[in-house]
């Protein structure tokens, strides 16, 4: 939604089901996120043989993410079960994916994975965690992994948020944060240690084009579900500023 001109709203959401001991990016199928290092295509496999283009599930997605030079691309790509599809484009980052055309079941009825193309897949799923750029889980026909990168061009706002645990449970949660020249060195810029659930907050801060952004979590003594909402501003760079 534009609400001024060069400024855009929108907001955020990811979560686990299963956070543990060990600190983890927040996504539905939780792995230690690479982000590359140089463009390349890249391909899109379900666990389901139903999701393909003919088929009940989901028969195509919208792939979003930045080129070479950080700038936004998308595009489609038809579904071919656990078959890995290659995309046309090639990116550097894959910032988010959702469900474009869906069969009877309304939904996808497997997880979709998108990675690096020629990744070696076993029934849909990259076997190598290093290859892995994101995944749509079962029925959510979107993509809800807590991490994106900023679009060149553009600064992020973040503003505010709520971020939710599982009952009587304790978890810390952390934003961290790189640019080109920190690669792949994160650095942790905020943190909060939940112990209740639906803990909101006024969270300001703002992150330079070209950004990589994730949240983390890590639990305390047993494992809990964890998930992450919240809003920000794209702010679009004028006069060359």
């Amino acid at each position: 939604m534009n609400i001024l001109s060069g400024w855009q709203s929108g907001s955020w959401f990811g979560y686990s089901e299963e956070v543990g001991t060990t600190e983890v990016a927040l996504s539905p199928r939780p792995w230690d996120i690479v982000f590359p290092s140089e463009a390349g295509l890249i391909q899109v496999s379900s666990t389901e043989a139903v999701d393909n283009s003919a088929g009940t599930g989901v028969q195509a997605v919208h792939v979003e993410g930045l080129d070479s030079d950080y700038n936004i691309i998308s595009e489609e790509i038809e579904l071919s079960g656990i078959t890995p599809v290659t995309s046309s484009l090639e990116y550097l980052r894959v910032n988010s994916m959702r469900s474009e055309a869906v069969g009877s079941l309304g939904s996808n009825a497997g997880d979709i994975w998108v990675s690096l193309d020629g990744a070696t897949t076993l029934l849909g799923v990259p076997t190598t965690d290093s290859d892995k750029l994101l995944v749509q889980a079962i029925g959510d026909n979107q993509s809800n992994c807590a991490w994106a990168t900023v679009p060149a061009g553009n600064d992020v706002h973040i503003t505010a948020g709520l971020w939710t645990v599982g009952a009587d449970k304790v978890c810390r949660i952390a934003f961290f944060h790189q640019e080109p020249e920190d690669t792949p060195f994160f650095r942790k810029v905020g943190d909060i240690e939940l112990r209740s659930s639906g803990v909101s907050f006024d969270f300001y801060r703002k992150f330079p084009e070209k950004s990589d952004i994730k949240i983390m979590a890590i639990a305390g003594l047993a494992s809990t579900s964890v998930s992450a909402y919240y809003n920000y501003i794209l702010e679009r760079h004028t006069n060359g500023e």
